[in-house]
């Protein structure tokens, strides 16, 4: 019993990166927001973290990134590097907040003033993440593609500027307009493009990783 309950950790630590690195070989492909799914990937280390210790969402965070890596090439790598590994390791912080506000709830008049505060910590935390490693990540794009980060942020604004076409025509604003304003205002910008990542990032895994946690309670893993 002793050994089977010590290979517990490797085991689930072994199954999380499976299935995330079936997410990336399944959702990279898909047209559309299809991509975007493969970011659940952060649940299962998320999971990991929580049931058996930062150690070893470390070391399953790492493991990831390796195979993708190794997979799919840098350029993946880097998104899992600065977007699915924050969120990864922290959402098992906010797990830790929630156990300890409930184990307070008996206490008179203080479980709200107790949620509010560790909720804004975690959040400031999480937002301030993203809005860091987001302008990051694009400058190591560039780094890889040997161009500045502003010719990243060009091309990105280009391309956006063709999805919401209709939009900039009503507005009259012209594509080169537009295209250098994203330039011009690109520290302002990116940060704040980095704040949405983040709140999507937390509402995309956020239910998953909960999922997981429940199911892993009411098999024989758990």
């Amino acid at each position: 019993m002793t050994k089977k309950y010590s290979a517990r950790p490797l085991t689930e630590a072994a199954v999380a990166l499976a299935l995330g690195g079936i997410a990336w070989w399944l959702f990279s492909p898909m047209p559309g927001i299809g991509p975007y799914f493969k970011y659940m990937s952060a649940s299962l280390i998320a999971v990991i973290g929580t049931r058996h210790g930062t150690r070893w969402s470390w070391v399953t965070a790492g493991a990831l990134n390796a195979l993708v890596g190794l997979t799919f090439g840098l350029g993946e790598l880097v998104n899992c590097l600065f977007l699915v590994t924050p969120i990864a390791l922290m959402l098992p912080a906010r797990q830790r907040s929630d156990r300890d506000i409930q184990a307070k709830e008996g206490e008179a008049n203080t479980t709200s003033r107790t949620h509010g505060a560790s909720g804004a910590k975690w959040w400031t935390m999480l937002l301030l993440t993203y809005a860091v490693v987001y302008p990051a990540r694009l400058w190591v794009m560039g780094m890889l593609m040997g161009v500045e980060i502003s010719d990243v942020i060009s091309s990105m604004a280009s391309a956006s500027y063709h999805v919401f076409e209709k939009f900039w025509t009503f507005a009259h604003i012209p594509a080169d307009v537009a295209v250098a304003g994203a330039v011009k205002w690109m520290w302002i910008i990116l940060p704040l493009a980095g704040v949405g990542y983040g709140t999507m990032l937390y509402l995309v895994n956020r239910p998953a990783y909960r999922g997981g946690l429940m199911i892993l309670k009411r098999t024989r893993l758990g």
